[in-house]
């Protein structure tokens, strides 16, 4: 009596988990394994004066490093720009992954991008990096399309 309650309870709560496409629409346009022949770039939050291996791609610099200079164990990916912009930064984002979870960081393509990112990509598309311990993936989704106004 008690296993088939057990097993009810189990297959009841198997049943009710709603599942989620893990389709997004976007497509794979590269995949980054030969690091630039740069000198790896230093890295200003690393504590122990670690470099990260850097990838380009359309005007941009993906960095890759160990999160141990973060203060856990797992990698890092940094996306900048190539060139520092006017005011001298080079705008950037970042993510670190959570094992098993590989990192992976989105981006979307704007007006202030790069000539180089836009003449790739048009405005309004999401690119994503994500590495996987080997090489890094960039994934592409289309910017949306646009909607027609009310009559």
């Amino acid at each position: 009596m008690v296993v088939a309650i057990v097993v009810g309870a189990l297959v009841f709560a198997l049943a009710s988990l709603r599942p989620v496409s893990a389709v997004t629409g976007a497509r794979q346009v590269a995949s980054l394994d030969q690091p630039t022949a740069d000198v790896p770039m230093v890295l200003p939050w690393a504590r122990n004066g670690d470099r990260g291996t850097t990838y380009s791609f359309a005007g941009l610099l993906i960095v890759v490093s160990s999160g141990e200079n973060r203060g856990f164990e797992g990698e890092c990916v940094t996306v900048l720009q190539d060139a520092p912009d006017v005011a001298g930064s080079q705008i950037g984002n970042s993510a670190c992954s959570a094992s098993p979870f590989h990192p992976a960081v989105s981006i979307h393509v704007d007006r202030g991008s790069s000539e180089e990112l836009t003449a790739a990509f048009p405005v309004g598309t999401v690119l994503q990096f994500e590495w996987d311990g080997t090489a890094v993936a960039v994934f592409a989704a289309d910017p949306p399309a646009p909607t027609s106004a009310p009559a």
